[in-house]
């Protein structure tokens, strides 16, 4: 039986080579599956849903320019992440958004109902990169701990510490709030 790591790149390698023939079709697939995760992923370093929108572009562009040659990619989810890790990093120094300072006061420590609101970034935003990295990996995508750590290349165990380690530093913000 196969991983679910292994199913999601090979389906990765079927809508790719969607992109080279048909790309409208193929960067719609890539977009659903991957969309949130570059979108909460760009949203974390830049804190401004347009910037982020950009980077989400950028990516889809990067992807359908480069289709060919990410055939050949062992980690499609690592390779998105990074990229647009580093497109958001792109637009903070390009200057082409103002960083806003951003408040919530919410009593609930379901980090789920944050998802689809921008206080998602605001609760990840205190983290360590690594501990930004699991957090989106597990409420962007719904990943499991297995999948984050073939991802990531690192042992489950340290992948389950940080994930439990970054849910406290959140809870304790969120009931400072």
């Amino acid at each position: 039986m196969q991983n679910s790591c292994t199913v999601r790149r090979k389906q990765f390698k079927k809508i790719i080579r969607l992109v080279v023939i048909n790309p409208q079709r193929g960067l719609e697939l890539i977009d659903k599956l991957y969309g949130k995760l570059i979108y909460c992923t760009a949203y974390s370093v830049c804190h401004n849903k347009y910037s982020a929108e950009s980077v989400r572009n950028k990516v889809l562009i990067k992807i359908w320019q480069k289709a060919d040659e990410l055939t050949n990619i062992d980690n499609p989810e690592g390779w998105i992440y990074v990229t647009a890790k580093n497109f958001a990093k792109d637009e903070i120094s390009e200057g082409r958004f103002v960083k806003l300072d951003e408040n919530i006061c919410c009593g609930k420590d379901y980090i789920n109902e944050f998802l689809d609101d921008d206080s998602f970034s605001f609760l990840i935003s205190d983290l360590k990169d690594e501990e930004q990295e699991i957090m989106i990996f597990k409420f962007a995508q719904s990943y499991i701990f297995r999948e984050i750590s073939e991802i990531l290349n690192k042992p489950e165990a340290a992948i389950m510490s940080t994930f439990y380690r970054a849910l406290d530093k959140i809870k304790q913000k969120l009931t400072k709030n």
